[in-house]
């Protein structure tokens, strides 16, 4: 091996830490930058597939996010709409099926893990603090970097847009998301920032909270409920919190929890805004959540304020594979590839970027006797653009073609839906290829993703 690099990676997201422990266990000295004085995590659940299980087995922290997290073998999704009459719904007294994907019937043992990002947060967080002890990995919070200055033989990095960091690294991993503003400034023409990363809002986002459910109520399945494009709510089991920071103090670590998620236009979030924190318009609009969706009673009424909720805004982020990467930078996660959540990847996807670049930097840099560190470092990015492409530019593809399906004002599209998703479920060719999809195994048309040893 040549001598050990001096890595940045930028963000405390899901692929920013994971990358980092990899690094660090390869000899590699590596500086976490973090914007925020203490970072946590936004948000509620995430179903994690396969492909994302085979990462954490790679860091030693499957069997800790197992203990806390739901196992989920099944996604069930209907609507109320009566066929014969599209645009006539009736109050779940119909329920027909939209989406019905069993994990089992593309492999025995294969399931996705419901888990709250609180979770996953800390048991990545506590692993980078384990890992600190090695001296191979510093964390630096409450830095804010806005600028990469690239030269031939690495890059410096600015916090607040002009204090320059004292220190060159010969790797920068930016994994800040898929709302960041962070651009490689050598590269971007900055009166036209879309040359280089578009990040487009989505129409619609999401409202998200966490809920007790120790009723087990659903326990090893994703339910959705969908109503045209507009209207669409799911229940996601996800476990237990682990080193609980969850700002609702009626939950502990012994609680069971359950994950709501209700989709909601940018402009009726707007409306959502100038509701009462716990007034009667509050409750209203919860009564209207309910109406939708009767099974959501029991755990909106748990739900005390406007507060409780968060908002989730989805970018498609349009940035050309020719720049995920520079001599001595790389972009991974949301930042490079952000999508809506119909597919539920983001994590897994973020997972596999940064097992991926370990793998290439293991295979060209650690294993590699060639001094001449620029070159290799090269070779590293270069064969990481290659073999996630397919990957990537896939779930982007699929992404793109699903979202207006569930979240649109497109009514007549959403009937379609209605009527031929089921019979794809049912025929055994496109039910392969749809958990194919779902368990984010699908590498292109052909290709399959491994997830052994794992699975």
């Amino acid at each position: 091996m040549t001598k050990p690099l001096k890595v940045a990676v930028i963000g405390f997201g899901t692929a920013g830490p994971a990358f980092s422990l990899f690094a660090a266990k390869l000899g590699h000295k590596v500086h976490l930058f973090e914007k925020f004085k203490n970072p946590k995590p936004i948000g509620s659940g995430i179903l994690l597939q396969p492909i994302a299980m085979k990462v954490l087995d790679e860091l030693n922290l499957l069997q800790k996010s197992l203990q806390y997290g739901q196992k989920i073998t099944r996604l069930y999704g209907y609507t109320d709409r009566n066929l014969f009459k599209p645009w006539h719904f009736t109050n779940d007294l119909q329920k027909n099926m939209v989406l019905d994907l069993n994990y089992k019937f593309l492999q025995n043992n294969y399931f996705g893990l419901g888990i709250h990002r609180g979770t996953l947060f800390n048991i990545l967080y506590e692993a980078i603090n384990n890992e600190i002890c090695n001296d191979n990995l510093k964390l630096f919070c409450n830095y804010n970097i806005t600028k990469l200055e690239e030269c031939d033989r690495g890059v410096f990095l600015y916090k607040d847009y002009n204090e320059k960091i004292d220190e060159f690294y010969d790797l920068v991993v930016v994994s800040t998301g898929t709302h960041s503003n962070l651009n490689h400034f050598n590269n971007v023409d900055l009166n036209n920032n879309s040359k280089f990363r578009n990040a487009v809002p989505y129409e619609f986002g999401s409202l998200w909270t966490t809920v007790k459910d120790n009723n087990l109520y659903l326990q090893e399945t994703l339910l959705q409920k969908y109503r045209n494009a507009t209207h669409m709510s799911g229940l996601l089991p996800i476990g237990k919190l682990f080193n609980n920071n969850n700002e609702n103090n009626s939950i502990n670590g012994n609680d069971n929890l359950m994950s709501i998620f209700w989709s909601l236009q940018k402009k009726d979030y707007l409306k959502f805004q100038q509701l009462s924190n716990d007034g009667n318009d509050f409750k209203e609009f919860k009564e209207e959540m309910i109406n939708f969706w009767p099974n959501l009673e029991f755990y909106l009424n748990q739900i005390k304020t406007k507060d409780e909720f968060t908002f989730a805004q989805y970018n498609d982020v349009k940035m050309s594979q020719n720049n995920w990467t520079t001599n001595h930078i790389v972009y991974i996660g949301d930042y490079s590839h952000g999508t809506s959540p119909q597919l539920g990847q983001g994590a897994g996807l973020a997972l596999m970027d940064a097992f991926i670049l370990y793998q290439c930097l293991l295979n060209n840099y650690n294993n590699c006797n060639n001094n001449n560190k620029n070159e290799i470092i090269k070779k590293v990015l270069f064969e990481y653009k290659e073999k996630r492409k397919d990957h990537i530019n896939g779930y982007r593809f699929a992404s793109r073609i699903l979202t207006p399906f569930f979240q649109s004002n497109l009514n007549m599209v959403s009937y379609f839906r209605d009527l031929t998703f089921p019979l794809l479920c049912k025929l055994p060719l496109t039910h392969w290829f749809m958990l194919r999809t779902l368990t984010g195994v699908q590498n292109g048309w052909f290709k399959t993703l491994s997830t052994e040893p794992t699975f």
